[in-house]
């Protein structure tokens, strides 16, 4: 993971904040196109068959940094291969909801809304057949998902817009108070060390009226939010 950039997400990292919760379905490794003759090869030498692909872009989020998925298969397990444009961090906020927006990377397990992934709630970001979808098999199990935090009297929201850290009009940060980072043992407790700065918006527009979601690695886009 080190070595190739790569992170682990979806249902299999919401295990890390969900112990025993659920059984996951196939494992999301996320990687940089660059690195995908690598990671391939990788895969092949430990046993693992290509059962298919390249397929184009077909996982739940909006999909603005995905360029194509493989998935190899051993012993009856699956491990879907997400190429990333360029930071694989970026595909994680734009899942489908803010409950799947964590990963384990080689340094740690990260959670950018812990607050609500704890609390088994999430906001929604992406509305499409295939986003509703994969929201149902956790509400199934229990997790709850809003399109619009509540609202109070004269309808006025019942937090600050953009500022509140869930509000879907906020500019978060990978660096805010509000990401959980669990370092692996031994390591720095500062996910600074390890990653640059990473901004994002969620791509929900019914608070605040901020416009569509985006995700950048620098600080370009918060003078513009």
């Amino acid at each position: 993971m080190y070595d190739n950039e790569a992170i682990i997400s979806g249902s299999s990292a919401l295990l890390a904040f969900h112990f025993n919760l659920f059984q996951p379905g196939d494992l999301g490794l996320y990687v940089p196109i660059a690195r995908e003759s690598t990671v391939g090869a990788f895969l092949k030498k430990r046993g693992y068959v290509q059962a298919y692909g390249p397929m184009e872009n077909s996982y739940e989020g909006n999909g603005a940094a995905v360029v194509q998925i493989d998935k190899y298969t051993r012993q009856g397990k699956f491990v879907d291969v997400v190429y990333t444009k360029a930071n694989p961090i970026q595909v994680v906020t734009e899942f489908h909801s803010t409950l799947v927006m964590n990963y384990i990377a080689w340094y740690g397990a990260i959670s950018l809304y812990p607050a609500l992934t704890l609390a088994c709630k999430a906001v929604v970001n992406a509305n499409s057949v295939r986003a509703n979808k994969g929201r149902e098999k956790y509400e199934l199990k229990g997790f709850q998902f809003v399109h619009q935090l509540p609202r109070g009297l004269a309808n006025k929201p019942l937090h600050v817009c953009r500022q509140y850290f869930a509000c879907p009009s906020t500019v978060r940060s990978i660096h805010d108070n509000s990401v959980m980072f669990i370092p692996f043992a031994g390591l720095d407790d500062s996910l600074a060390i390890f990653e640059g700065n990473l901004v994002w918006r969620l791509n929900n527009n019914t608070c605040g009226g901020a416009g569509p979601g985006f995700s950048v690695n620098d600080d370009s886009e918060i003078s513009k939010s």
